[in-house]
């Protein structure tokens, strides 16, 4: 999700009022000067009087002089430009520009009368009139370097971006040291995706003008946007240092600290811009979302709700309100606050990306993917619609489209994976030929997917590669071992990567491949314990009884843990009502402390503490008959070594590899057992059936010879 209250200047740097007075030195040759003001005596000091007024901000006594002289000086075109500003100062358009269009006839050369008057349309959002007025100030006066500037505004608010940096270039040319059209010209360039240009544009703009706080503040945006938080922090704290009371600048560092995982002093950055300014929506809407992301709901559905009675018309905050129901799974009011900011905003394609998630988590899976196709039409190169559509896309078995989509990833932020500079020049792989190459895959995910795709290795090695090197988790090193078909496996971690032709990621392998729900390559098993490996929890386990192996929790800062993982122990208490079967617990970390202490009537062999790395689970997996867990890396290893498997999946967040309203796995054929959730946050379907089916996979195991210690 894009914070939607990071933006840039608020207010265009100004485009000012340009006032020229009686004795500027720059009026015009006499020969073009049109008739002069009637021969009436005019009192000079009236006059002069008129522009004083102006200038100490007495609008009204400013103007009813003016209209005083221009009643017997009809021609007094400077005049008439004073009295155009005074009347649009005032709040009448009209009068202003029936004065600014006098001014003009009677001095068609009149560029400073040109350009008020395309700040007036400008400011009436009359863009293609302001555009002729500028242009025809700097037809009669081209170093008109303010007139440059303030074309460049109205080009970039008519998404003319290429004629706006042009038109900032311009005013540079004219005046090297115009900060104001440095700024500009840097949010013109970030909205061009040129961030290095514009980042250069902001720091040049802070050179001419250290106190420029709006400046600092873009500048910091960019840098967020850069994943260089130390730099962005640094450009809001100056925009402070010389604001101390700027509300965006402590608006944007709340952002900044949020990003960078620092969520107590991003709060308090919040709480401060809300203490200076107690009605800014957008402050709200960017502390909802940090209370959101801290599961703290109650909190951030208040912020979201005081964003929108600030601002009914606040199409963003509409979209993350949608996200909070979304989380707390109120489908029917999510789509609602959806459709809301879609109403508001009809091209709003982070609605239609969160529309997509709500349609796909209700399994309404055409709606679902017409409202990611509407978001990547509206933004070609949104990278996280892509993302999502390819989960869409996989889940469903289609999956030439969905690796292609899936590659999208590399781009969404919190997914940016980088060859670390140390590697050397190594060419990514993108589908060139291998026979006698080297290739060294790379992990960018979690256990599990390093697990499922390792089975790859296979393939590329028919394929003709010469030397695989299969980079990993430190915690699967010895595992992976026990694949033939690799040449080396090395950590992760490992610095310098060895030369080789080409890396990939395991999950881009099946995309160049072109794997097809018929072609995934499924020659199970294709894992193993490593030879002769000991782990000795193994003497614990009983004889004579149908061993099965529990995870019932998985990694809690996992996206979907709440969803996936199940609420406690008691949850699977109806298996113990199975005769003649030993549970075995494989939980590391979270669960453990149920696991050491179960209740009475379920008794359980807890062995996940002894776990010290993959070896040892399958080592320990390999005397169970089955494994009973939920979407976990235990549940691929299962069926990477071939071992019978059953999984819970949530009904919310299914994850795309388990595929739609299958019982079982074309990942791991004849091994896996799926058993589906039908409502979200409840279990006791799931687990009944679980129950009937260990009933009878227990009794057909009753006649089995005893099992090895």
């Amino acid at each position: 999700m894009k914070y939607t209250s990071i933006e840039w200047n608020p207010k265009p740097p100004a485009r000012g009022i340009h006032i020229v007075s009686s004795r500027n030195k720059n009026k015009p040759k006499k020969r073009n000067q049109p008739p002069g003001p009637s021969h009436q005596p005019i009192k000079q000091g009236a006059r002069e009087k008129a522009f004083a007024l102006y200038a100490a901000g007495n609008i009204p006594a400013a103007l009813e002089i003016a209209n005083k002289i221009l009643r017997t000086a009809k021609n007094d075109f400077l005049l008439l430009n004073l009295a155009a500003i005074c009347h649009q100062l005032s709040g009448n358009p009209q009068q202003a520009i029936s004065c600014w269009q006098e001014a003009v006839r009677i001095r068609p050369d009149y560029a400073d009368a040109h350009y008020n008057f395309g700040n007036l349309m400008y400011e009436m959002k009359h863009f293609a009139e302001a555009e002729a007025a500028y242009r025809l100030a700097l037809r009669f006066k081209p170093e008109f370097a303010q007139a440059h500037n303030n074309l460049g505004i109205v080009l970039h608010a008519m998404q003319r971006y290429n004629e706006a940096a042009a038109a900032y270039r311009q005013a540079l040319h004219h005046k090297c040291d115009f900060a104001s059209a440095c700024n500009n010209l840097g949010i013109t360039l970030n909205q061009m995706q040129q961030r290095q240009q514009a980042e250069a544009a902001f720091r040049q703009a802070i050179h001419f003008k250290p106190d420029y706080t709006e400046a600092c503040n873009n500048l910091g945006i960019i840098l967020n946007e850069l994943q260089r938080f130390d730099e962005a922090e640094a450009a809001c704290r100056q925009a402070l240092h010389f604001k101390p009371d700027d509300v965006n600048a402590y608006n944007n560092l709340g952002i900044i600290l949020h990003n960078q995982k620092r969520f107590a002093e991003a709060e308090e950055a919040y709480l401060q811009a809300l203490r200076l300014h107690p009605n800014h929506a957008e402050v709200f809407n960017n502390y909802g979302n940090l209370l959101k992301g801290q599961k703290q709901f109650a909190k951030a559905m208040v912020a979201f709700r005081e964003a929108l009675s600030l601002n009914p018309n606040f199409a963003g905050a509409y979209n993350n309100l949608g996200n909070l129901l979304l989380e707390l799974k109120h489908a029917e009011e999510a789509e609602a606050a959806y459709r809301q900011a879609l109403c508001l905003q009809p091209d709003y394609p982070e609605a239609y990306n969160n529309l997509g998630n709500l349609f796909k988590e209700l399994k309404q899976v055409p709606q679902s993917e017409a409202a990611y196709r509407q978001a990547l039409h509206l933004r070609p190169d949104y990278h996280e619609a892509k993302y999502n559509l390819s989960f869409l896309l996989l889940g469903q078995a289609r999956f030439q489209e969905g690796w292609l989509a899936h590659e999208a990833r590399h781009n969404v932020n919190r997914h940016q994976r980088i060859l670390p500079s140390d590697a050397g020049p190594i060419p990514m792989w993108n589908g060139e030929d291998l026979r006698e190459k080297s290739l060294l895959i790379l992990p960018e995910q979690g256990f599990g997917d390093q697990i499922q795709f390792c089975r790859y290795a296979r393939v590329l090695k028919t394929m003709g590669v010469k030397h695989l090197t299969l980079a990993c988790e430190a915690a699967l090193k010895e595992l992976f071992q026990s694949l033939p078909e690799k040449d080396a496996v090395m950590e992760k971690q490992t610095h310098p990567y060895p030369r080789h032709d080409f890396w990939t990621f395991y999950l881009s392998i099946p995309h160049h491949l072109g794997t097809t729900l018929s072609s995934i390559p499924a020659p199970i098993p294709y894992l193993a314990p490593p030879p002769g490996h000991a782990f000795d929890g193994i003497q614990h386990l009983p004889q004579q009884r149908f061993r099965v192996g529990l995870v019932w929790k998985g990694d809690p800062t996992h996206k979907n843990d709440a969803n996936r993982s199940l609420p406690g122990l008691h949850v699977l208490a109806p298996l113990w009502t199975v005769p003649g079967v030993a549970f075995v617990s494989l939980q590391k970390g979270c669960g453990e402390d149920a696991a050491k202490n179960p209740p009475p009537e379920q008794p359980l062999l807890h062995l996940g503490a002894s776990l010290r790395s993959f070896a040892d689970t399958a080592a320990l997996l390999a005397r169970l008959d089955l494994v009973i867990t939920i979407d976990s890396a235990v549940a691929h290893l299962a069926g990477a070594m071939g071992k019978p498997c059953w999984v819970l999946l949530p009904s919310w967040g299914t994850d795309w590899r388990w595929l739609q309203d299958r019982s079982d796995s074309p990942w791991y054929p004849k091994v896996m057992r799926l058993f589906r959730q039908t409502k979200p946050d409840d279990w006791s379907e799931v687990v009944q059936h679980m129950t009937e089916a260990l009933a009878q996979s227990s009794m057909e195991c009753k006649s089995a010879a005893p099992k090895p210690p």
